[in-house]
């Protein structure tokens, strides 16, 4: 089972932030657990929003000199074996692969165009998934090559909160650690994989099948892994013991949304980390 049945952090980590997963909230939540338990985060350099091999080299020297005994990096970056100092623990997040591309779409077109017209362009979308690289999350997440046991945690965007319940019990987290308000937040909706009308389906899935077979096997894996771990929780601890868990946590985000998510408020970086004075704050001695 992933955990050791006591507090793991603090302990240098990198999440694995592969785009269009839920990675900004998870972001989020990953600072949270620096700032509440004593780890120095990399971030880019002014203005930019994904690291580089030489500002993660320069930032880990320059917090090492610094006596920072525990490093952690949440930013963009495809994986490759960098040197932190110490033992690293590893985490990502995995999405159905046809709708982590669709809205990867989305994404891209939305910062140039309005929603509306941006579901009406079925040959931008076309394009764009003709363009993608194959097995995107994996060549994120592994550089290529799948391997399971390279990551400590690994989440699962559809099943978001189960997964966040499962690492809190695992790696000995409290609440005002994972709570969070959504990064992404659209006042209007895209048109996902299942409310395509049967023709269009048809060709996105006629466009990606070919590109995703690893990529599926990568989120079935994290999937049956999920359920692995939700199963040794109950094993350990008794029972019903990972439920009990979770309603309380839908519990704790009613709250948190009730709360913390009217109004203008600060983040921890960006878009990562929103309102964490109002969560902390209500979360303090939960």
């Amino acid at each position: 089972m992933e955990s050791s049945h006591f507090p793991v952090f603090p302990a240098s980590f990198w999440f694995v932030k592969v785009i269009k997963v839920g990675g900004s909230t998870l972001a989020g939540i990953f600072r949270a657990i620096a700032a509440h338990h004593g780890i120095q985060i990399v971030n880019p350099t002014q203005g930019f929003t994904r690291l580089t091999d030489e500002r993660v080299t320069e930032s880990i020297h320059m917090l090492s000199e610094l006596g920072s005994e525990y490093i952690g990096i949440a930013n963009h970056m495809p994986y490759r074996n960098i040197s932190l100092s110490g033992p690293v623990l590893r985490f990502t997040a995995v999405r159905d692969p046809i709708d982590r591309s669709i809205s990867h779409f989305y994404f891209r077109c939305s910062k140039e165009r309005s929603l509306d017209e941006c579901r009406k362009d079925d040959d931008g979308l076309m394009l764009f998934l003709r363009s993608l690289k194959s097995n995107y999350q994996t060549q994120y997440a592994f550089a290529g090559h799948f391997d399971g046991d390279l990551y400590d945690f690994i989440f699962v965007t559809e099943r978001m909160d189960e997964s966040l319940v499962a690492f809190k019990v695992a790696f000995g987290l409290s609440w005002r650690d994972i709570a969070y308000l959504p990064s992404k937040i659209l006042n209007d909706k895209y048109e996902t994989f299942s409310e395509m009308p049967l023709q269009k389906q048809r060709q996105v899935s006629q466009i990606l099948s070919p590109k995703i077979e690893s990529d599926l096997a990568f989120h079935s894996y994290a999937s049956h892994r999920l359920n692995e771990t939700i199963a040794q929780i109950d094993s350990f601890y008794g029972q019903g013991t990972y439920q009990r868990q979770l309603e309380c946590f839908k519990h704790v985000i009613e709250e948190v949304g009730r709360t913390c998510g009217d109004g203008h408020f600060e983040n921890r970086w960006k878009d990562n980390g929103k309102n964490f004075r109002c969560i902390d704050s209500i979360l303090m001695n939960v």
